[in-house]
């Protein structure tokens, strides 16, 4: 099953900082600096590039005659690794990617090593991948970021490689099977990855499971045992938790979660957090599948995309089919992009919750209806595609990213990037409700190419002594102005924690790690 983008025109990545503690809601905005992949300048070669939310003082930081993409800011905000086709040799597929890294100026960009879809570890330190084993095998398929028929799993020290002093360690070295789909867990121990044999189909990988292993290469724990396909693990914050796609699930209609043990390295609870019909009509001949889960910072709840698309691509293979004329209309015998909608699922109880407010409708009962309070009416509503979730809490909201393709003024319909808060559950209560709010548009978008993925990051932590706004700005996790040491009284909000007991607000808990105010009303 393809999971990755394969023809990505703009993929963002929004550095959250600068949160006030002590601001109102209304008062609370984001300060972000986004990173992404474009051909703006170039139609043939995507390339780097930084600007302003914006959209000011955009900044290009690969120029080469070769394509770039796939950047992957490190969590300190210091450096991006990045695929490219620079180094291709005459002769070998467009996709065969090297591994690179610079620094967020674009300056020093140098070779690391042949590989693909590096994913940092939490201290930034070292990178996880998937490349050859042999280091001479070609891309299974044609997408970007595919694997060689003998991918496995690699891990580096990125400073290692780049002074020469040590190579990349393979953590699977599995030859009868094609590994990739490399995530680092929370705690930075452990990485989950995919693995399905050489024999299987290289387009579908019907048998793909799920597997978790050390960062030494110890350990290696397979998590899932059927004869179909599982796909796109995402960890909980905490660790505690994996949720994927599961073809065992009434053929992928379906989320499953396992819980994990960090100390005794074993997955357990199987279950079903979500099942759907596997068909539902001619019109909608594949059912409607769940897809892109991803964690909220509580651990509590997953937000996810309900969508007709067979591929779980949310409608991005069918992104072109939608053609618009100047006018905003349709034009005539061209296929709409699949509907596709976002929805959370508690954790514990499973309850299934549209996130009716953050596309467009007030109630439940409106998005059964058809009645929105967009604009453009009904014609704007059920395209919402690949979800993502900022790593901490903000203002007192969590926020998610998606994409959507609504009406922009008389330019017509324009697949772009919306953000949206999400009300926090108190400590022990459960989500029951829609918590979202109506979605705001990401400025500095190019307007026409498609947007895809907006990912969010904290900027780079500041040292001791150094200006900041919150403790989230700095490495210490607290800040009195300037960055300090640990406080020898309780953390202040947007500040470091173990437990809610560490914080100072009455109506603060501790969420993923830092102090967050939670409305209670």
């Amino acid at each position: 099953m393809l999971m990755r983008l394969t023809a990505m025109a703009l993929a963002f990545v929004t550095c959250l900082a600068g949160w006030r503690a002590g601001l109102s809601k209304s008062e609370f905005a984001l300060e972000s600096t986004i990173a992404f992949t474009s051909t703006r300048d170039d139609l043939v070669t995507a390339e780097i590039y930084l600007m302003s939310p914006d959209g000011s003082n955009p900044r290009r930081l690969t120029e080469n005659t070769g394509g770039n993409a796939f950047a992957a800011l490190s969590p300190d905000g210091k450096k991006i690794v990045f695929d490219s086709n620079r180094n291709r040799a005459e002769g070998e597929p467009n996709n065969t990617s090297d591994l690179f890294v610079m620094n967020t100026k674009g300056d020093e960009q140098r070779f690391l090593i042949r590989g693909s879809s590096a994913t940092w570890s939490p201290d930034s330190k070292n990178i996880a991948f998937h490349a050859s084993a042999s280091g001479t095998g070609l891309p299974t398929r044609t997408d970007a970021g595919a694997p060689t028929i003998d991918s496995d799993i690699f891990v580096a020290n990125v400073d290692d490689l780049l002074d020469g002093v040590a190579g990349p360690m393979n953590l699977t070295n599995s030859p009868e099977a094609i590994d990739d789909d490399a995530d680092w867990s929370p705690d930075g121990r452990r990485i989950a990855f995919i693995s399905h044999p050489v024999t299987d189909d290289r387009i579908r990988s019907n048998q793909a499971e799920i597997y978790v292993i050390n960062v030494d290469g110890t350990g290696l724990t397979r998590l899932t045992f059927n004869a179909e396909e599982e796909r796109a693990p995402s960890w909980s914050p905490d660790g505690s938790r994996l949720v994927f796609n599961d073809y065992a699930s009434n053929a992928a209609h379906g989320l499953v979660m396992m819980d994990y043990d960090l100390q005794r390295h074993k997955a357990t609870r199987y279950r079903t957090l979500l099942q759907n019909p596997a068909a539902s009509s001619l019109a909608n001949p594949y059912g409607t599948r769940p897809g892109w889960p991803a964690f909220l910072p509580d651990n509590k709840a997953v937000v996810f995309v309900q969508s007709e698309s067979a591929d779980f691509s949310s409608g991005f293979l069918t992104a072109n089919y939608d053609v618009i004329t100047a006018k905003g209309g349709q034009v005539p015998g061209m296929p709409k992009a699949d509907a596709s909608d976002l929805h959370l699922v508690d954790a514990s109880t499973s309850k299934l919750i549209l996130l009716g407010k953050a596309m467009g409708f007030n109630t439940a009962a409106d998005a059964a209806n058809g009645v929105t309070y967009l604009p453009f009416g009904e014609d704007d509503t059920h395209h919402n595609y690949f979800p993502t979730v900022s790593p901490v809490a903000a203002g007192g909201y969590f926020w998610i990213f998606f994409d959507s393709r609504r009406h922009y003024g008389n330019l017509g319909k324009q697949r772009q990037l919306w953000g949206a808060a999400i009300d926090i559950q108190p400590n022990g209560g459960s989500y029951t409700l829609d918590p979202s709010h109506p979605a705001f548009y990401l400025e500095g978008q190019d307007l026409g190419p498609d947007n895809h993925r907006a990912f969010a990051a904290l900027a780079t932590c500041r040292p001791d002594k150094a200006a900041c706004a919150t403790g989230i700005d700095c490495c210490t996790g607290f800040c009195s102005d300037v960055c300090i040491p640990k406080r020898d009284s309780c953390a202040q909000r947007d500040e470091r924690c173990a437990t809610a007991g560490d914080c100072c607000g009455s109506s603060d808990y501790c969420i993923n790690g830092f102090c967050a105010f939670v409305d209670l009303q």
